[in-house]
């Protein structure tokens, strides 16, 4: 759910978003607070099952729920008015790409918000919770018979006179979960009435049998009719058993399980409490046997579409992702190979002019020796003519020796002495840059 809100949010930016909304097509937004208010539903029974003692402390969660499903009406009629009024303004519906009941989204949310407000009408035991969300409920479920008229009527109206789209054919059994909504919305407010209102504990089970009949019967004649007209242009053989693929297949499973769970109403309010069967006989579970054998086909054919749409999708998704993380670490790699050089190059110039530094600092250093140690020979000279004066009249013999025994000497210190100065003057200039 929170991906596709996610998703949905960045569809928004999007241009496609801006065709949507100026088509007929505007109406499958719907699809959100549908979705939003099932979700609920759902929520509401998995935790009144898996959660012990809730049921104790249900009357506090009655409030919170009538406040979350008003959320979502309130969400689902900006929606909506917003489309309607556009269309009542320009004009611009267009009849032609309006064959199959598609439009009818529209119904079908506004009923999941409705049998979600009948919960806590017929549950609570304070007349006042049960009212309110009784009236909300009847609001809304005004507001899916009105629409739902009309939906029919200009649905019907497009397929008769341009043929029913094959792509949006699956739309002709949307009117089955439709029915299983309002009749169970219709059964909960006649609990509702008789237990707060008209305070009667067990409310006459034959009321529940014609209502349940009509229903019933309802989805007999839209389910009948759908199939032959999908079986007769043969979508089930291109788009669930074939090679076609339409995301919309997937609204052939709402239907079958609309009909198991209707089915069990008749059975159990209709048939059982009417005393026209008897739970667990012979007959009770022949009468099981269509409504079971449907439920099984629909999972039979949801497990087929998630194979057909969603295992592949989901491969492509995987294989778009290794290559997207290959792409990644390719360009990772050339860009640290192109550091590297880069790095390479800036290390090669800057050696290239340190050593053009210190062939410089050399020069200058071997100047500056040169000089210092022709000064010092001169003042060596200087104070040895000063000092010794005696040597002049010395035989060569004496002298030569003595310097021939200091030579390794000055041999050793000379290096010494020009290294450090070479390494002064490099650092000194170095400093200076």
């Amino acid at each position: 759910m929170v991906w596709n809100l996610r998703e949905y949010g960045l569809f928004k930016k999007t241009e496609a978003y801006q065709t949507l909304k100026n088509s007929n097509n505007e109406a499958t937004l719907m699809a959100i607070p549908l979705t939003l208010a099932m979700s609920v539903n759902v929520l509401f029974i998995l935790a009144v099952i898996f959660i012990p003692n809730l049921w104790t402390y249900i009357e506090y969660l009655f409030p919170v729920a009538i406040f979350v499903f008003l959320s979502i009406g309130v969400y689902a009629l900006k929606i909506f008015t917003e489309y309607f009024i556009r269309l009542l303004v320009k004009g611009d519906f267009n009849f032609i790409s309006n064959n199959s009941f598609t439009q009818m989204i529209v119904v079908f949310a506004f009923s999941t918000i409705t049998v979600g407000f009948t919960a806590p009408a017929a549950m609570s035991h304070h007349i006042t919770t049960s009212a309110i969300a009784m009236f909300f409920a009847i609001l809304f479920g005004t507001i899916t018979f009105l629409f739902g008229a009309l939906g029919l009527l200009f649905g019907f109206n497009s397929i008769l006179s341009h043929s029913v789209a094959k792509e949006g054919s699956p739309s002709l059994w949307i009117s089955i979960p439709i029915i299983t909504l309002l009749t169970i919305s219709s059964i909960r407010i006649y609990f509702a009435i008789s237990h707060n209102f008209l305070h009667i504990q067990h409310p006459t089970p034959i009321v529940l049998f014609v209502l349940l009949s009509i229903s019933i019967s309802l989805q007999l004649l839209f389910g009948i009719l759908g199939y032959i007209v999908m079986e007769r242009i043969n979508y089930f053989s291109e788009y669930v058993d074939g090679p076609k693929k339409n995301p919309g297949s997937f609204s052939l499973i709402c239907p079958g399980v609309a009909f198991f769970v209707l089915g069990m109403f008749f059975v159990h309010y209709g048939l059982v409490q009417n005393g026209v069967i008897t739970k667990f006989s012979l007959a009770y579970f022949l009468i099981l046997i269509p409504i079971v054998m449907v439920q099984l086909m629909t999972i039979s054919t949801l497990f087929k579409l998630r194979r057909k749409l969603l295992s592949e999708h989901e491969n492509r998704l995987e294989e778009q992702a290794i290559t997207t993380e290959e792409k990644t670490a390719k360009e990772v790699q050339i860009t640290f190979q192109e550091e590297v050089i880069s790095a390479s190059v800036m290390e090669k110039d800057e050696s290239q002019i340190i050593s053009e530094e210190l062939l410089h600092a050399q020069k200058e250093a071997s100047a500056s020796e040169a000089d210092s140690y022709t000064a010092t020979l001169k003042r060596s000279a200087s104070q040895e003519r000063k000092h010794i004066p005696s040597l002049k009249g010395v035989d060569k013999l004496v002298v030569l020796p003595i310097k021939m025994a200091t030579f390794p000497m000055r041999m050793m210190v000379k290096p010494i002495t020009k290294s450090i100065q070479i390494t002064k003057a490099t650092i000194e200039h170095l400093e200076k840059k």
